[in-house]
């Protein structure tokens, strides 16, 4: 019996080195197997890629971020009327409270002045955000601003899909067609990772 083929290297933890690596993703020395291995194996078994949590998070903005530029006439601040693609998707609060990043009331498009000019979060914003969403849900943003937490992987993918149902449901026109032509290059680009 001839033993297998080696593919490729890679680490494996009982070596703690370099060695072969087989179809299956094991070591050719001691039949370990890495993580990454073990993902590639099991993403060849269930014949599609597997995604991981900040790949689909970014894939998800993105077409968030899409969808709130191609909605928008211009930029909603200095009222400037601009197409899609000059404008920028900003953050009432910081996008680094995972909670809100994909709130409604929490994100706006801006021109790339506005947006510079009011990051890092300011007074003069503050009291823009208060000004446009009104007390109530200005106050419940900061509410939920507070809570702790991530979101998971499954909020994640219908988040994803719920933006590109948004997109698919705008009117219609250049703005449509400038969002279905870059969700669209998104989603393709996001399935060669």
């Amino acid at each position: 019996m001839s033993l297998p083929r080696p593919l490729a290297f890679c680490f494996a933890p009982r070596c703690t080195k370099f060695t072969p690596r087989l179809k299956s993703g094991a070591c050719a020395t001691c039949r370990s197997r890495d993580r990454r291995a073990k993902r590639r194996v099991k993403a060849a078994r269930l014949g599609t890629p597997l995604v991981d949590h900040g790949n689909l998070r970014t894939l998800a903005w993105d077409l968030w971020s899409v969808w709130i530029r191609a909605r928008a006439s211009g930029c909603e601040m200095c009222r400037t009327p601009l197409p899609p693609e000059q404008l920028q998707a900003a953050h009432g609060i910081t996008r680094m409270r995972r909670w809100i990043m994909f709130h409604e009331d929490n994100v706006f498009a801006l021109c790339s002045s506005c947006h510079r000019r009011h990051t890092p979060e300011n007074e003069a914003w503050r009291d823009w955000l208060r000004e446009r969403l009104g007390a109530p849900r200005y106050d419940a943003l900061r509410l939920l601003s507070q809570m702790r937490g991530k979101v998971d992987t499954n909020a994640l993918q219908l988040l994803a899909l719920n933006a590109q149902e948004r997109i698919r449901v705008l009117p219609g026109g250049e703005r449509r067609a400038w969002a279905i032509e870059r969700a669209t290059s998104i989603l393709k680009a996001g399935g060669d990772k």
